[in-house]
């Protein structure tokens, strides 16, 4: 077999020979190398020779962004089986004030191949272009090579590179870009070094620019009274994007709040007399044109409220006192949803 023949004799005093007999063959391993084929004699046996497999050496072999409910790096590395409890050490923005550091668990992805993925979660719109090191540790001790000077923002470059004449793609990553370039200025964050810079001029960069349109208008029915209602609706910003609704009531006791069909907990909004707040589930981008019904009920009366994150940046684009910075991150924040929504499919 593969060009080797071997003839293996076993005779009294033979060393490090391991037996193992079935119905048709024999198999002889002796010092990692294998030998097998048909029994032809206990003492005297013809076989092939088959090399071991290679070894699996310790590495970073490939890093991805997995968009969710947050933005996710997932790193992937191989791991022999004497290395498989391997934890990978995360530092992101090291030396800064904002370091931020993590140590990840593996979940094995292919066992035939020893690949483990590591996800770190978690991460905001506005830190897209945050750098990013990786190593590989077992019991405080490193192996194999770092990975250094990665980003969210270097992943989606080398996608738009790759997939430039893919209209579906191209126009998601450019985005996503635009989104967290909209988070950084938000919230002034590193603004002299936005995730957009310099994509300009690459082929394939052609963020979203349709006019925002009330695709379904938000409905909101009479206030129940003047000190029970319901008082405001937004979208939360952090690693997440959620909607959020307060509720103003002078009885607790004598208030329920479901949202599509279901009771939801009242939790008080600190700073705010008889307010609380209730919130969607996280929300994946492609769920931003996804309606929710808010519905609250006070000793028999009831007011509903129909709300989407369309709906909140229709409205923050059309206000007359939303800034400049609040209507782009908005805006930028459907487009991304809408470019998601029509990448699933």
């Amino acid at each position: 077999k593969n060009g080797f023949e071997a003839t293996v004799t076993l005779g009294e005093g033979a060393n490090n020979v391991t037996e193992t007999e079935s119905e048709k063959a024999i198999t002889y391993t002796y010092d990692g190398l294998v030998f097998e084929g048909p029994v032809v004699s206990v003492t005297e046996y013809e076989a092939t020779m088959v090399a071991p497999p290679a070894p699996i050496e310790p590495a970073i072999t490939n890093v991805n962004v997995a968009v969710g409910v947050d933005l996710t790096l997932k790193f992937y590395a191989t791991l022999s089986a004497d290395l498989a409890d391997a934890k990978l050490s995360i530092v992101m923005n090291a030396g800064a004030a904002n370091e931020k550091t993590a140590l990840l668990e593996g979940t094995l992805y292919d066992e035939a191949k020893g690949i483990y993925v590591y996800a770190f979660t978690g991460i905001t719109p506005q830190c897209m272009g945050d750098i990013v090191s990786a190593q590989l540790m077992l019991d405080d001790v490193a192996i194999g090579s770092p990975l250094t000077n990665y980003s969210v923002k270097k992943y989606l470059s080398g996608v738009l590179d790759l997939y430039s004449n893919n209209e579906i793609r191209a126009t998601l990553v450019s985005d996503m870009l635009v989104y967290g370039a909209a988070a950084q200025n938000f919230l002034g964050y590193k603004t002299d070094a936005l995730v957009t810079d310099g994509f300009e001029s690459v082929e394939g960069y052609a963020p979203s620019t349709a006019e925002i349109l009330d695709e379904v208008p938000m409905t909101l029915t009479a206030n129940i009274s003047d000190s029970v209602r319901i008082k405001n609706a937004g979208l939360e910003f952090s690693n997440v994007n959620r909607l959020k609704f307060e509720i103003l009531t002078d009885d607790l006791s004598k208030t329920t709040v479901t949202l599509n069909g279901e009771a939801v907990t009242l939790t008080a909004v600190a700073g705010k007399e008889n307010t609380y707040s209730v919130f969607t589930d996280k929300l994946y981008a492609r769920q931003f044109d996804d309606v929710f019904t808010l519905v609250l009920t006070y000793e028999g009366e009831t007011q509903t409220l129909t709300y989407s994150v369309n709906n909140y940046a229709y409205r923050v684009q059309s206000s007359g006192t939303q800034t400049e910075a609040a209507k782009a991150l908005a805006s930028a924040t459907y487009y991304y949803g809408v470019s998601a929504e029509k990448f699933v499919g």
